[in-house]
């Protein structure tokens, strides 16, 4: 049998040994450039010329450019195209099982219309599943059972063979109103074995034992080669040849409104690589999304940058992350670009208690402030927010005087009584503390805004990664985070000597990031028409 490794390790191994009998036709570097940009028709001209002509030792890359050829076309809405050239690869390569080839097939009869068949592909991707891969099988075969019909059901019941996926698909079958025959009840029943046979189903299983014994009997191909499969969204890049000492990136915005925050974030970075300061490079983000996804693309042309550290609006790291994952560079995100975690994504922001505090401080002992309202999502996190909070005014000598608890989606309604009552003469309150995510109460801040302008509004220190137009305070300890994100990475690549972007994820990975910070006290921001300014600590 065919054995299998990741593509990170077939292109580790070619650049081990960077003759040209190990490197494939630039086509194949072309395709992987256009896919990653999302110019999908360029991806399939150029993946097509590959492997019309894929150069010196082809099984190292064959594979995968059949894979994303098919996952180009995928992408495309070519359903049939992109399931003829699974075809020709499995035709290629009879031995090869995958849980991203199996994964993709399935997708591709999904949309095709021949769920039966998907939810069959599926439970062969899970056969070759990590726990991980498991999670994303589980959402996909629940969605495709909710679409299924009552004879689909019954037929995906007797073919899947995973008892995990069983069960699900034999509990949808129930709950639509079927019923789970067993052996000798399906031979009784001449309808049901009727309407199985009515519907012509290639099983899974059955096919793949076929590969195998025309493999063993010498048809079509047998070899014991080391081929790459990649993950199945878009493609890991490439492992570049170090070509020089290992750096990090510094990417946040440099121009326009928030440049001078950006360029405070890049000197904190800087100046955690003290000594080694050619070993940081900016990038200008830019002011749009589109402007920071270039950025990022430029930056990581540069194999010698093997980590990165990003402070982003919201909507600009929501574009880059998909980026990221795909060219593997590991990148910390800051406080207020929190949420993108992946394999290559994580998040660094600053503690609760730490956030709490530096706003409870600065509002009693710089702003005056001494009673305070809070607004909590009915959730966990909102309620230790509340305990946290009102523990933190309480210290300084200020006191919370309301609290009232809301349901995610009540909006302005489910407030505005409440904080009516809070501005009456009796109660009065100076300040209300919000914790939630400010995509979630946009329409509640900018009412208070409005209706109370006077009110001051303390959110979360995520709501400074937002262009969201309210007014707000918010405890930010990004340029803190900047250093210490900064001084984890100088660990990893100028103290352990770590000079590519696997090896600084396997630092990470063994980090516990949570514990590396330095302690120093949050900055106040005060948000205004869609920017962040400092105040004060």
């Amino acid at each position: 049998m065919a054995k299998l490794c990741l593509v990170i390790l077939a292109a580790l191994a070619a650049a081990c040994g960077p003759s040209s009998a190990t490197r494939p036709n630039p086509a194949y570097y072309l395709g992987e450039t256009h896919l990653r940009r999302g110019q999908l028709e360029l991806a399939v001209d150029s993946y097509k010329v590959f492997i019309t002509d894929p150069g010196y030792n082809p099984d190292l890359y064959l594979p995968r450019a059949y894979y994303m050829l098919a996952f180009a076309y995928y992408r495309q809405e070519k359903y049939e195209d992109a399931m003829a050239t699974l075809d020709e690869l499995e035709r290629r390569y009879p031995t090869m099982d995958a849980v991203q080839v199996w994964t993709l097939r399935g997708d591709v009869s999904r949309d095709l219309g021949n769920r039966v068949q998907a939810l069959q592909e599926y439970d062969e991707a899970w056969r070759f599943a990590g726990p991980v891969d498991r999670i994303r099988l589980e959402t996909r075969v629940q969605s495709t059972i909710k679409e299924m019909s009552v004879d689909e059901l019954a037929q995906g019941e007797r073919l899947v063979s995973d008892p995990v996926l069983h069960d699900l698909t034999a509990k949808q079958l129930v709950a639509a109103g079927g019923s789970v025959l067993d052996a000798e009840d399906l031979a009784a029943s001449a309808d049901d074995a009727a309407a199985v046979a009515a519907v012509p189903i290639v099983r899974s299983h059955e096919r793949r034992a076929a590969r195998l014994e025309a493999a063993e009997a010498g048809v079509g191909r047998d070899r014991d080669v080391e081929y790459g499969v990649l993950e199945e969204n878009p493609p890991l890049a490439i492992e570049p040849e170090p070509a020089g000492p290992g750096k990090v990136l510094c990417l946040a915005p440099l121009s326009g409104p928030e440049a001078d925050m950006g360029q405070q974030i890049c000197d904190s970075v800087t100046s955690a690589f003290s000594g080694h300061s050619e070993r940081v490079l900016t990038q200008d983000s830019g002011e749009t999304e589109n402007a920071a996804r270039a950025a990022w693309m430029t930056a990581i042309e540069d194999p010698t940058v093997v980590g990165a550290i990003a402070w982003l609006p919201r909507e600009s790291m929501q574009a880059v992350a998909p980026l990221v994952e795909t060219a593997g560079v590991p990148l910390i995100a800051l406080s207020g670009t929190a949420g993108f975690d992946g394999r290559y994504v994580r998040g660094w922001s600053l503690g609760r208690s730490q956030e709490v505090d530096a706003l409870a401080r600065y509002m009693v002992q710089n702003a005056r402030m001494s009673r305070f309202g809070v607004l909590f999502p009915e959730t966990a996190s909102g309620n230790d927010y509340l305990d946290r909070f009102t523990a933190a005014v309480r210290a300084v000598g200020g006191e919370v005087v309301g609290q009232q608890f809301y349901r995610s989606g009540g909006g302005w309604a489910a407030v505005s009584e409440t904080i009516r009552k809070w501005r009456a003469r009796d109660v009065n309150v100076d300040a209300v503390f919000i914790p939630d995510h400010l995509a979630d109460v946009r329409d509640m801040v900018v009412q208070i805004n409005d209706n109370y302008p006077d009110l001051i509004v303390l959110g979360l220190s995520s709501w400074s990664g937002s262009d969201t137009p309210v007014r707000a305070f918010v405890a930010s300890g990004t340029e803190t985070a900047a250093y210490d994100a900064a001084s984890a990475l100088y660990g990893a690549i100028v103290g352990a000597g770590a000079n590519t972007r696997t090896a600084v994820e396997t630092r990470l990975n063994n980090l516990d990031l949570a514990s590396a910070v330095s302690g120093s006290p949050p900055t106040i921001l005060r948000l205004q028409g869609g920017t962040a300014r400092p105040v004060g600590g």
